[in-house]
């Protein structure tokens, strides 16, 4: 089936005469030139909506938000797409970086297949040199990015495809943000070891740090705090930087720490002493558990020993 010099499509027909009779075949050539039609008209429906998602996300992501915020959320409307709704922006990139005119036609079909109804198709469009993903802020959205991830794998297997998620939007003016801080995500990664899912959703201050920093910057920054931590538990086989973690992720509270860790507490604190020293830092100042915080979340992104 070829229309306007374009194929279309191919359409097979069973018949036990080798030349069909004159009526059968205008009644099939008929039947082909429908489907052919059918199939450029939701091609270019397809192709429409792309466009139109692409040009909405570019208005959305312009610093300091849109300046037309019921133009975009009524663009949206139109699309499928309730922006009042807390989303979550994903930023997609490929290395080698060249652009792939089907990617997202891959992730919309990826996202269709592995999500759910409250998930939905995805708001989607090229900015900068990555591909912005925007998604309902709803349960399981991990799994679909993962299932994201595979598919483009499996599609383009020359690339290596890495993905990051934002802190989820309240409004509309928050999208710019946390659309920056899922890219100094994916920047971060690919400067180290490209691929795979990286989660930046509850950073908190430490997502204005990885927003603003330069890539090599936060790597040498992580690398020299934690590297006698990192250096004291690779000789040692001890568990500094798994106490430093629970320790910072239960309020800096020792009893907590020690439960989740069934240590006792004494064990805990002769830890945090022991990082002090090797570190030369204070734990008790709110600066250092800053720096220490953004130091381990830097260092979950690039996925990289420090030596």
């Amino acid at each position: 089936m070829v229309i306007g010099g374009e194929l279309a499509g191919r359409l097979w027909v069973t018949n036990p005469r080798a030349v069909p009779a004159p009526v059968e075949r205008r009644v099939i050539e008929r039947f082909a030139l429908v489907v052919a039609l059918e199939l450029l008209r939701q091609q270019h429906l397809v192709e429409v909506e792309e466009r139109l998602s692409g040009d909405l996300i570019g208005d959305l992501l312009r610093p300091g938000g849109p300046s037309h915020p019921q133009g975009v959320l009524d663009r949206a409307s139109a699309l499928g797409h309730d922006l009042a709704r807390p989303h979550v922006v994903a930023v997609l990139a490929l290395d080698p970086p060249d652009a792939v005119p089907r990617l997202p036609e891959i992730v919309r079909a990826a996202v269709l297949q592995a999500g759910s109804p409250s998930t939905g198709p995805p708001l989607l469009g090229q900015h900068d040199d990555v591909l912005v993903l925007l998604l309902p802020a709803v349960a399981g959205l991990d799994d679909v990015l993962r299932a994201v991830l595979v598919q483009v794998g499996q599609a383009l297997p020359a690339r290596t495809a890495t993905i990051a998620v934002g802190p989820a939007t309240e409004e509309l003016a928050d999208h710019p943000s946390a659309y920056r801080v899922a890219r100094g995500a994916v920047r971060l990664r690919r400067a180290a070891h490209p691929g795979g899912l990286v989660d930046v959703r509850d950073l908190g201050l430490t997502a204005f740090l990885l927003e603003q920093g330069a890539p090599d910057a936060l790597r040498r920054f992580a690398r020299n705090l934690l590297r006698p931590v990192v250096a004291h538990d690779a000789r040692s086989h001890g568990d500094l930087l798994a106490t430093l973690r629970a320790w910072l992720a239960h309020g800096c509270s020792t009893t907590a720490t020690a439960r989740e860790l069934v240590v006792h507490p004494n064990t805990v604190s002769y830890r945090l002493a022991s990082i002090e020293r090797l570190t030369g830092r204070t734990l008790s100042r709110s600066s250092t558990r800053l720096d220490i915080q953004l130091a381990l979340t830097v260092r979950d992104i690039v996925r990289v020993e420090h030596r």
